[in-house]
């Protein structure tokens, strides 16, 4: 079959030629090739595999392609280069993946922006990217899907850069040391909004990190605490005092089931994570919650909110604040809607 086009064929040489072909290259299928360094090192999204027979003598420099490679590299297993339907089958799984990509901020030093995956409720599948290390200009997808967490800040301009149909979902605003939410310009051209926060511009599509069975076990579950703190694992974002003799875990804490079986214990959680006060909320509990960016002033059920010597009296703050019974089912009916409008867009 005649090819479209010819890297030696190209005008201003083979090199050139190769160069121009990988950029526009929507998946490369190759083996252990200097072109395929080239690829990875151009970030093209790959699939590769090490051909295993008699001729193969070098080392095996597919882990480093892959370490290169920030937009996409699956490997096949050596042995697919004697089953061609394997490889035609990794390469149907690999443009499913590359029509929809994950744009997140895969934090394991802050369980919220772990968990506010939607992938990791919904099973739609595509390749994930971090918005803070991966070029996204790279991405190939026709469709990124940007959230949860509260990547409208200092990401404004990463996320800019996404080409082809955008969607936000859970994502939120979140400029440090204002007051009130506000939003870029480039939300209005994407082709579908939801956002975490409530009463904006935009439709209301809270984190979908509601949508774990462990609420549903653990909202039942009676409080044996009085109050517990949860706190930024960030000190300079913390804001709570450090002598309240009351029991302590910051969002560095890796597993989700245990954040939330320690907001669970408490009738009042005190907290500086926005997703330690939306999670103790779906759990029941009271929240008291220490502001230092605009996110703190979108929730859809507000805890009460202070800081500095104020929280000190936080008896008197719990007093203050309600518990939402019926947020994790307003929640789950929000997040299940915007997951249809979702599909709508994808299928």
């Amino acid at each position: 079959m005649e090819a479209e086009a010819r890297a030696w064929e190209h005008s201003q040489g083979a090199t050139a030629g190769t160069v121009d072909l990988l950029s526009r290259c929507r998946l490369f299928l190759s083996t252990d090739t200097g072109t395929s360094h080239l690829a990875a090192m151009m970030n093209v999204p790959q699939l590769a595999f090490r051909y295993v027979g008699a001729l193969v003598t070098h080392d095996d420099f597919l882990p480093l392609m892959e370490q290169t490679n920030r937009c996409y590299f699956r490997r096949i297993p050596d042995e697919a280069a004697e089953r061609p339907e394997e490889i035609v089958a990794a390469v149907v799984r690999a443009l499913e993946e590359l029509r929809v990509c994950h744009v997140y901020r895969p934090d394991p030093y802050n369980i919220g922006d772990l968990a506010a995956l939607p992938a990791e409720y919904f099973p739609i599948p595509g390749a994930k990217y971090d918005v803070r290390l991966d070029d996204l200009t790279s991405i190939r997808s026709a469709i990124s899907i940007v959230g949860g967490g509260g990547l409208i800040s200092t990401y404004e301009r990463e996320l800019e850069k996404l080409g082809n149909k955008v969607v936000v979902w859970g994502a939120g605003s979140n400029y440090h040391g204002e007051l009130t939410l506000r939003y870029p310009e480039w939300l209005s051209r994407c082709a579908l909004v939801g956002v975490r926060d409530f009463g904006g511009p935009f439709r209301w599509a809270p984190c979908a990190s509601c949508m774990s069975p462990l609420f549903d076990r653990l909202r039942a579950q009676k409080p044996k605490r009085e109050a517990v703190v949860y706190r930024h694992f960030l000190k300079m974002l913390d804001g709570i005092p450090t002598d309240l003799n009351l029991p302590s875990l910051t969002n560095g804490e890796p597993s989700l089931e245990n954040v939330l079986e320690f907001l669970a214990s408490a009738e009042v959680v005190m907290t500086s994570s926005y997703h330690g006060a939306f999670w103790a909320t779906l759990l029941g509990r009271k929240v008291i919650a220490v502001p230092f960016s605009s996110k703190f002033y979108g929730f859809r059920h507000p805890p009460v909110l202070a800081n500095g010597e104020a929280l000190r009296d936080w008896r008197s703050l719990a007093g203050q604040a309600a518990a939402y019974p019926e947020a994790l089912e307003e929640c789950r009916e929000a997040t299940l809607a915007f997951h249809r409008d979702v599909l709508a867009l994808v299928e």
